[in-house]
């Protein structure tokens, strides 16, 4: 992580075309060429790095082993920066950067989509409730039950935005000593608050809702002056992330005839003040008579993605307009992005108004859409099996770390070196051989536990976690199935 370099930045003119211009600072190493500037390197980073490969076999909401055509989190990506695209486009936002954040917005997340991501965020948290699914022999969870599981908050959490950032500030597939995919700072925060970076309470069972091991990661994502790197495009992404969802789930809950024709057309009408009068017209031709199958798809496809995106760029467009008449480039950015005048910015109502009547309609519209798809039997056995099945890896790797593999111990012991453990000794460790770091590193776990070193276990819990956040759906159930028949 010392070899990180946060060395980019970007400058905005709004006054005079409301569009990101990149620039850099004067110790830049690495010259761009004519044909690609630096927000292209970092979506091409992020598009060839195995993380990204990877997220072709992670459920989305329905597991891809229950249909050919069900969304993975690779085509719910692709769909986000497409989405994103388009409104940046409509905007006059800076495309690179917003492709750069879409692409790499999903790379930490973990198999079977946020029910693995509460699981391993449960097991890295603390908890004294003796019925919660989390081991009972982990460090975390014998921190709890002595008192003494505050001086460790800095080693608990997990969430799959954070981890993006730790996947791509360390490179968990590292090469050597190469670690890292070097991105600029702005792309690092569009990836980070694409989504809330602690839970709500009531959604994951502790009462630890912050992932607080992340903490050290945040200044990959600020500017020199220690403030946020945030952008426009950041918060564009994040809006095409949800719209993206919207759509993608009405589909796979058709395919899935979780939803039925009365149910999508009932939904579809709540958006009905937002739509133009092509896609009103069309909607109409929807409720009048029933149409096959993947014309019903295709419809509800076009109806929510075009109304939802044309309202969004128009008054996008607006606002910033209206922005950059008010305050200058710089009086812009030295704002908080959590303040009404940016948070509202990129939106579906007026900014000025601030009456959210637009943004209450798409509120309404997608809570009752979740409830639909996430309360199905489908999603909830899904969801049981796949929070069943990384509980009991967790518990095989850590009752036998040497069921690990040699990547993953290698970086165990990176952890050991970076963290101080004083018996650990070889600082060339990825010239040693596998056999002999195996047979060094167990000798070490044996003698942390032996001696009660509680962080240190916690450092070997990480490196599970780590290891199973990587993993597809269907690589888990092998794995599971491997270690208990």
């Amino acid at each position: 992580m010392n070899n990180y370099k946060n060395k980019f930045s970007i400058k905005a003119d709004y006054a005079r075309r409301c569009h990101t211009i990149v620039g850099k600072t004067d110790n830049d190493d690495q010259k761009e060429n004519s044909y690609r500037n630096i927000f292209m390197t970092d979506r091409d980073r992020i598009l060839y790095c195995k993380s990204f490969m990877r997220l072709a076999g992670k459920t989305q909401v329905y597991t891809p082993t229950t249909g050919d055509h069900q969304r993975t989190r690779l085509t719910h990506t692709l769909e986000v920066a497409q989405i994103a695209r388009t409104i940046s486009t409509g905007i006059g936002l800076n495309c690179d950067l917003t492709e750069a954040i879409a692409l790499g917005h999903d790379i930490g997340h973990a198999p079977f989509g946020h029910a693995g991501e509460r699981m391993l965020h449960e097991i890295m948290s603390p908890t004294n409730d003796l019925n919660s699914q989390t081991p009972k022999m982990t460090s975390i969870y014998k921190a709890a039950k002595n008192g003494v599981a505050e001086q460790y908050k800095n080693l608990y959490g997990y969430k799959h935005n954070l981890q993006s950032i730790r996947c791509v500030v360390e490179d968990l597939e590292s090469k050597g000593m190469d670690y890292g995919l070097d991105l600029t700072n702005y792309t690092l925060w569009g990836i980070m608050n694409h989504s809330s970076i602690k839970y709500k309470k009531g959604f994951v069972a502790t009462d630890c809702l912050e992932p607080y091991f992340y903490n050290k990661y945040m200044k990959f994502c600020e500017k020199e002056s220690g403030s946020g790197a945030w952008s426009f495009e950041a918060l564009v992404v994040a809006e095409a992330d949800e719209i993206a969802q919207m759509h993608h789930d009405m589909e796979d809950s058709i395919r899935k005839h979780s939803m039925t024709h009365e149910k999508v057309i009932k939904l579809l009408n709540k958006l009905r003040p937002l739509m133009s009068a092509n896609d009103s017209l069309l909607l109409d031709s929807l409720s009048s008579q029933i149409r096959s199958k993947e014309f019903l798809i295709a419809a509800v496809s076009k109806i929510i993605v075009n109304t939802f995106v044309s309202v969004l760029i128009d008054n996008s467009l607006k606002n910033l307009k209206s922005l950059a008449k008010r305050k200058s480039v710089e009086e812009i950015f030295s704002l908080s992005p959590e303040s009404e005048e940016i948070h509202y910015t990129i939106g579906y109502d007026l900014n000025k108004y601030i009456n959210k009547q637009n943004a209450e309609i798409v509120k309404d519209f997608k809570s009752e859409l979740s409830s639909s798809v996430l309360y199905t039997y489908d999603v909830q056995r899904s969801d049981s099996k796949g929070k069943y099945i990384i509980k009991n890896l967790f518990e095989a790797y850590y009752t036998n770390p040497q069921q690990l593999p040699d990547s993953a111990l290698r970086n165990l012991y990176k952890a050991f070196l970076e963290n101080d453990v004083n018996f650990v000794k070889n600082k060339e460790y990825y010239l040693v051989e596998a056999d002999e770091l195996r047979k060094e590193l167990f000798g070490v776990i044996r003698k942390a536990r032996e001696e009660d070193y509680i962080e240190q276990d916690i450092i070997l819990m990480r490196t599970i976690c780590d290891y199973i956040s990587g993993m597809t759906d269907s690589f888990a159930i092998s794995e599971y199935e491997k270690l208990y028949g």
